[in-house]
């Protein structure tokens, strides 16, 4: 199970495909203890994925820019802050 070491996440960043556990069930855990959570996933295959990302999550194509990073965040926190 993931641990929260920390006081308060606001946001994950996490890839979608990575071993033992995907992002999107990372994502599921850590929203169980953090309902306010807002994930950014990453990945290179993302055809397939966007009816599979769970509620909360903005996606965000590899290879990116640290612009398009940034403003997957600011989408991320956004969506967080009106919804």
């Amino acid at each position: 199970r993931p641990k929260i070491v920390c006081g308060e996440v606001d946001l994950l960043l996490t890839d979608v495909r990575m071993a033992p556990m995907d992002g999107p069930t990372l994502a599921a855990e850590l929203r169980k203890r953090v309902p306010t959570l807002r994930t950014v996933y990453m990945s290179g295959f993302t055809a397939n994925l966007l009816s599979g990302l769970r509620e909360g999550g903005v996606l965000l194509d590899k290879p990116f820019t640290r612009e398009q990073l940034l403003v997957a965040v600011a989408q991320a926190l956004r969506v967080r802050q009106t919804g």
